[in-house]
């Protein structure tokens, strides 16, 4: 009975133990598990102190990114702004003159190369003649060289014609400063027309000396269709004249080569 008695209290220690261990582990989980949830539904459900994607971007403007200047942050725009209304015109204005000026140096060129070809032909002619009396060259020789000669004339004289008919449409375009010329163009307006001054007496002593030519043509053409007993002393005159206009074309075509190009 005594045993009976002792074994009732120990019975009890060891369910309450047994309880208290369950109970300890009870509350355990319970904790782990709200732990564990509350992570969980932190990392879901945003609190009060974050915002939304949407929330933002309903709330906040959208800004256009700072990477991309506007226009007028660029240095294109600040560097070189568009040309005005009033300075284009100007510009044009000044690049249409340079365009003329230059045609029109250029046509005198053309009329001054066709020349050069004329007086040399001319030259030649003179000269042989010269030679002859000189005693440097043969009869048969000056005889060749005029029959040569005589034969490139009329192709010198046609080629010459045309290039003064191209100048004459061109002739009175200018070729001194323009308001509406940058530096560049300017510059080259001034080439052009110091070039366009310096073929001025080209030109001119040009115009005599294939005048000259022209002249001689002439004379030996009506001579060849008709009698003239006068026709050697006329060929004579026209020889001993023409130096008065042969020679000062040379000496303008010699200081044309410093002329500036255009």
């Amino acid at each position: 009975m005594a045993e009976a008695r002792r074994a009732k209290p120990r019975l009890s220690r060891v369910l309450m133990a047994v309880i208290t261990a369950a109970v300890a582990l009870l509350v355990g989980g319970a904790v782990a598990v709200l732990l564990f949830w509350r992570g969980s539904l932190t990392a879901i459900i945003p609190t009060q102190t974050e915002s939304s994607p949407a929330a933002e971007s309903s709330a906040t403007p959208s800004q256009p990114p700072t990477s991309t200047p506007t226009p007028s942050d660029t240095p294109s725009s600040s560097a070189k702004p568009e040309p005005t209304a009033s300075a284009t015109p100007a510009r044009s204005s000044a690049l249409k003159a340079l365009d003329a000026c230059r045609s029109r140096v250029r046509a005198a060129d053309a009329v001054l190369k066709q020349a050069r070809t004329g007086v040399r032909h001319w030259e030649a002619h003179v000269g042989a003649e010269r030679r002859a009396k000189e005693g440097t060259i043969s009869i048969a020789d000056r005889e060749r060289i005029f029959e040569e000669t005589r034969l490139q004339g009329p192709g010198d004289q046609k080629r010459y014609a045309d290039a003064l008919r191209a100048y004459d449409r061109v002739k009175d375009a200018r070729c001194g400063k323009n308001k509406g010329a940058d530096a560049k163009v300017a510059a080259t307006l001034a080439s052009c027309q110091k070039r366009a001054i310096a073929q001025a007496p080209v030109m001119r002593t040009a115009a005599a000396a294939m005048g000259d030519w022209k002249q001689h043509l002439a004379d030996m053409q009506r001579s060849a269709v008709e009698h003239n007993k006068d026709a050697q002393q006329v060929w004579i005159n026209a020889y001993k004249a023409a130096p008065q206009n042969i020679d000062p074309y040379e000496r303008a075509a010699r200081a044309f080569k410093k002329a500036p190009k255009c």
